[in-house]
């Protein structure tokens, strides 16, 4: 269990959240003691609707904020007034027959073993459970676990400290349907190789499996315009957000593969990083009720939150997977923002 809850290290990258100052040793006990009695006690949900247990989000946000021990230790004492006790699996899972078992939320504390982190490392890790093929199941299901539930899962692999419970959640909680990520997604000998994992943002190496466009810079901005023109992608807000995916998710999938860029161009990353951060902020900002003005809409809000957590994930991947990220990352930002609804008061801002 202590190997669950490390000293936090510096970010990443420098586009990744900063810790801000104030952390001392009493925060730090009080964030590895909360995370620690978390893993022991508590059931990865929360109640029967598979909401997740927020705790290893909170924490961890707390300390980076700057926080002394007492308001960890005070949020900790409140959240677990609500959560469910935690199961032990009724059988050990081998790596094999991990696919058979996803969305089993029996077999929590399998996924919670560190085990794989201590033998594998981050990198292989994510490699192997998220972005192979090899645990795509039916028609990539890993990868669409990962970014399935609001990205929780997505969210909390930014970091070892929270790495396991992001896996956790990708696998037992339910997939946002299908079509978002196709099998075509996951083509066989085309993983990069181990040594180029540890390389700068700003210097990729060589990938030939890029996020495709039309030959030219294609902004994310410019993929919004074009759905606010397709008829198809008319969604009533409120509908269910799974039967948005099912319906919409291969024609959002065909938009967001307009999005281009190219992973061999130094800085290019970085900059379309910089792209999907604009984006996430600019649908919550103003797809709103002109009448009742800003609310800070749920769902549109948690892309948001979910967007500065990128640059950190996207050090431990290799060219490939990157790629994979880059284009699941804003398919699924699209399909929110269609299934919400949202499109209906961008055009009176003119983004087209």
């Amino acid at each position: 269990v202590d190997a669950l809850s490390p000293a936090p290290t510096l970010p990443p990258s420098v586009l990744s959240p900063q810790r801000h100052p104030g952390v001392s040793t009493d925060s730090l006990s009080a964030h590895q003691y909360v995370l620690k009695d978390n893993h022991r006690r508590w059931h990865i949900f929360w109640n029967n609707l598979k909401f997740h247990n927020h705790i290893t989000h909170i924490t961890p946000a707390l300390y980076a904020l700057g926080s002394s021990g007492a308001p960890i230790r005070t949020f900790y004492e409140q959240d677990s007034q609500i959560q469910h006790s935690a199961i032990e699996s009724p059988e050990a899972i081998t790596p094999g027959k991990i696919v058979d078992h996803l969305a089993d939320e029996r077999r929590i504390m399998h996924y919670l073993i560190s085990g794989h982190i201590d033998d594998k490392g981050t990198t292989r890790v994510l490699e192997e459970y998220v972005f192979s093929e090899t645990y795509q199941g039916q028609g990539s299901q890993m990868l669409n676990l990962f970014m399935s539930s609001l990205l929780h899962a997505c969210v909390h692999s930014d970091c070892l400290t929270t790495l396991l419970t992001g896996l956790a959640f990708a696998g037992v909680h339910d997939p946002d349907g299908k079509g978002i990520f196709p099998p075509s997604s996951f083509n066989s000998g085309t993983q990069a190789s181990e040594e180029q994992v540890t390389q700068l943002l700003s210097s990729l190496a060589p990938n030939k499996r890029e996020v495709h466009g039309a030959g030219k810079d294609t902004h994310v901005f410019d993929v919004i315009a074009r759905i606010l023109k397709d008829d198809r992608l008319r969604v009533n807000a409120g509908k269910e957000y799974k039967q948005v995916v099912n319906h919409c998710g291969p024609a959002i999938c065909e938009y967001a593969a307009q999005w281009t860029i190219e992973t061999t161009k130094p800085g290019e990353v970085e900059r379309k990083l910089e792209e999907l951060s604009w984006a996430c902020s600019v649908l919550c900002a103003v797809g709103v009720d002109e009448a009742k003005g800003f609310t800070a809409e749920f769902f549109l809000m948690r892309l948001v939150t979910s967007s500065p957590f990128l640059p950190s994930l996207i050090t431990y991947l290799v060219p490939c997977s990157r790629a994979l990220l880059l284009r699941g990352y804003p398919s699924t930002v699209l399909s929110w923002w269609v299934g919400r609804g949202a499109w209906l008061t961008l055009f009176e801002y003119q983004i087209v």
